[in-house]
């Protein structure tokens, strides 16, 4: 007669394999989300870390991936072409992630560095007045928006832009020829100095 413990044996092998194969199921199903995210965490860290060391070869190869991938990697591909000057390639990942987070001015902002590269100061101007309408306190865009107009020669238009972060400030005021006259009398016979900021009435 066959003993008890020699027929549980099948069984236990073939509970061992069905739990096996729970597991199996389970891991294929739960983590797949989890490890794609941590797949892109890690990839953006590699990333952000190459292109911090000036490796911009390696930061747009880490960055660049699925079409649905976070933006913050697109960010980051698309900074990482630009700097290899490679803007058709800069322009579609920026753009690709200014569609995933539109209310984000950054890629707006790069994408007007790109055109400015290019010299379509026209799109450049464009993509900046909307940077600037999701965050109108932003410095940098100002600074910028305002150089395109006074490179189109519209100092009006620039003064527009810079005079609210107090620019642009005078360097210094010179005479020439020097005048033979008292430098504290010329000062307030000039009525603005360095480093004034230049408004359109000075």
């Amino acid at each position: 007669m066959v003993s008890r413990q020699e027929l549980d044996a099948p069984r236990r092998a073939c509970a061992a394999r069905l739990i096996f194969l729970f597991f199996l199921v389970v891991l294929a199903c739960f983590p797949a989300a989890a490890q794609e995210h941590l797949s892109d965490s890690a990839r953006l860290s590699a990333a952000q870390k190459a292109f911090d060391s000036g490796l911009w070869e390696e930061a747009a190869r880490l960055a660049r991936g699925p079409a649905g991938q976070p933006p913050e990697l697109d960010f980051l591909a698309g900074l990482s072409l630009a700097k290899l000057q490679r803007w058709p390639d800069a322009r579609l990942a920026l753009v690709s992630g200014h569609r995933k987070a539109p209310r984000d001015p950054r890629f707006l902002v790069e994408l007007a560095g790109v055109d400015y590269k290019q010299h379509d100061f026209r799109a450049a101007k464009r993509e900046l007045h909307a940077a600037l309408r999701l965050a109108g306190n932003d410095s940098y865009t100002r600074e910028f928006l305002g150089t395109l107009y006074f490179l189109d020669g519209n100092l009006e238009a620039a003064l527009k832009y810079w005079n609210p972060i107090d620019k642009p400030r005078l360097r210094n005021v010179a005479v020439l020829p020097s005048p033979r006259v008292d430098e504290t009398l010329l000062q307030r016979a000039i009525g603005f100095n360095a480093p004034q900021v230049l408004t359109r009435q000075r």
